[in-house]
């Protein structure tokens, strides 16, 4: 069974391409009813990798515990089913560009009339005001705008994106806001009976955890904020060495104490009044000569271990590191088992929810849908009749799938 969270509530999905906000809401136990339109669906379908022939992995991900209805949103007839299923919804979601809803009368303030309790959330890239709001944007033209994506210049003078980038975040974080901010929304509507506007874009997400931002915001200058150092990136005590064995590893006693077990567990315990310490902490020297003195010293004696010798001392003595995984061995990685995070649902296998349950357990009761899977059943519950479902597909304001099977 899905999470049984949000059973009962039933969500209209007018997103295309990336959506975790819906993913989220149908792995809760919503009923997410996945708006597409003809003549192919969500673009979604046919971003690469495919897993065999189960479809997009992306998609696949995405869209599990959904139901699919093709309508062409273009028609009268189409736009009136989505006002009829609008009527039945709890929640709208959509992430088109600013007032591309007005154009065809799905906006806000029109929905409301139909349902006046509804929540209504736009996830967008920049929002919905502002000089960028109109500006288009994949996920990593976010990230760089928003602060989250690190150059720098080589010897000729060429901008590189550094190891510090973190490609998708912004967008990401705004999906689970707006998944948060919807969930509240309902709550609140439960006291009060009153629906909302939510608008949630990815650049606020990301500007909101974007520590450097902070920094500049509050010091004057992204190069306080924590994890940054005169050295140009990680301090030696908050950063990636390598092993014996030629595996990574990302140290991070920042704090004083934690400091001094490391320095007991490789041995050296003369390093540690070392540094430039701020009260208990330390996120980098301030001298960036002293600090890559240091960095060099643990670089040396990191590599007269194997990584699991290290892992086994260090958790030992409980001090904070961890190896950098590579995706490739996560599959198999055992606290990847013992947490279950792996669902397998027929050829193709899921990352699991982080959300636990006691009483439930979370499995996937709807595989995917192909286009227009479900249009059929969405229709029927809307009182349409058979021939007035025949009639709709013959006009082509909706989409079937022919016989309603998974991609």
């Amino acid at each position: 069974m899905v999470l049984p969270l949000l059973a009962g509530i039933r969500v209209v999905d007018l997103t295309k391409l990336y959506s975790l906000t819906t993913s989220r809401l149908a792995d809760l136990g919503a009923d997410v009813i996945k708006v597409e339109a003809p003549p192919a669906g969500d673009y979604l379908r046919g971003l690469p990798p495919f897993v065999g022939n189960a479809g997009s992995m992306a998609y696949l991900t995405l869209n599990r515990n959904k139901r699919s209805i093709g309508l062409d949103l273009r028609t009268d007839a189409g736009r009136e089913v989505l006002h009829k299923l609008v009527a039945t919804a709890d929640v709208v979601v959509e992430n088109s560009p600013p007032n591309a809803q007005v154009k065809l009368g799905l906006d806000y303030p029109t929905l409301r009339q139909i349902k006046p309790d509804l929540v209504y959330c736009s996830v967008t890239a920049y929002g919905q005001d502002g000089p960028y709001a109109p500006l288009p944007s994949h996920s990593m033209n976010v990230d760089a705008a928003a602060g989250e994506i690190r150059i720098m210049r080589g010897p000729t003078g060429r901008p590189e994106i550094t190891a510090y980038s973190t490609v998708g975040h912004s967008m990401e974080l705004g999906g689970l806001e707006a998944a948060t901010a919807i969930t509240a929304a309902l709550v609140q509507r439960g006291r009060t009976g009153q629906g909302q506007y939510l608008d949630v874009a990815g650049w606020d997400a990301g500007l909101a955890s974007n520590q450097r931002f902070l920094a500049a915001l509050n010091l004057g200058s992204a190069d306080a904020a924590i994890g940054a150092s005169t050295t140009g990136g990680m301090g030696a005590r908050s950063n990636v060495y390598g092993t014996r064995d030629d595996q990574v590893l990302l140290i991070f006693p920042v704090e004083k104490h934690l400091w001094q077990r490391f320095c007991a567990v490789v041995e050296r315990p003369e390093w540690a009044e070392r540094g430039t310490w701020s009260q208990t902490m330390d996120f980098g020297d301030t001298d960036a000569e002293a600090d890559e003195a240091l960095r060099a010293d643990i670089e040396t004696v990191m590599r007269t271990r194997t990584l699991a010798e290290w892992m086994e001392a260090f958790l030992a003595a409980g001090v904070p590191a961890a190896p950098v995984s590579d995706p490739d061995q996560l599959p198999t990685h055992p606290h990847v088992h013992a947490r279950h995070m792996v669902v397998t649902a027929g050829d193709v296998h899921y990352v699991r929810p982080p959300v636990r349950l006691p009483e439930s357990e979370f499995a996937i009761t709807i595989a995917p849908p192909a286009f227009g899977a479900h249009t059929h059943d969405v229709l029927d519950g809307l009182g349409f009749d058979e021939n007035a479902r025949a009639g709709l597909i013959a006009a082509g304001a909706v989409f079937a799938a022919d016989d309603g099977s998974q991609p």
